[in-house]
C-alpha cells in the first residue's frame, strides 16, 4: 500500500504543474487574440498563431524599409551639407 501512495503523489503534482503550464499558454493566447482581432473574436487558437505570425513578419519587414528610408535620409543629409 505505500508503494501505491508513493506512485500518486509524484503524479498528480505532474498533472497540477502540467495543468498549470496549459492554462498559461491558454492565457497567453487569449491575450494574443484579443490583441490581434479584439475582445469578441472567435478566432482558434491556430488561427491566433498564424495571425501573429503574419502579424510579426508584416512588423519586421516595415522596420526593414524604414530603416533603409532613415539610412538613405542620412545620407541625403550628409550629402546635401556638403554644398553648402
Amino acid at each position: 500500500m505505500l508503494t501505491d501512495s508513493f506512485c500518486t503523489e509524484p503524479k498528480s503534482t505532474h498533472n497540477a504543474i502540467e495543468k498549470r503550464y496549459r492554462m498559461s499558454i491558454n492565457d497567453r493566447i487569449v491575450e494574443l487574440r484579443e490583441l490581434l482581432a479584439g475582445k469578441d473574436s472567435k478566432l482558434s487558437k491556430s488561427a491566433v498563431l498564424r495571425k501573429a505570425i503574419e502579424y510579426i513578419r508584416y512588423l519586421v519587414a516595415n522596420n526593414n524599409k524604414l530603416k533603409q528610408e532613415n539610412m538613405a535620409l542620412r545620407l541625403a543629409s550628409n550629402g546635401s551639407q556638403g554644398c553648402s
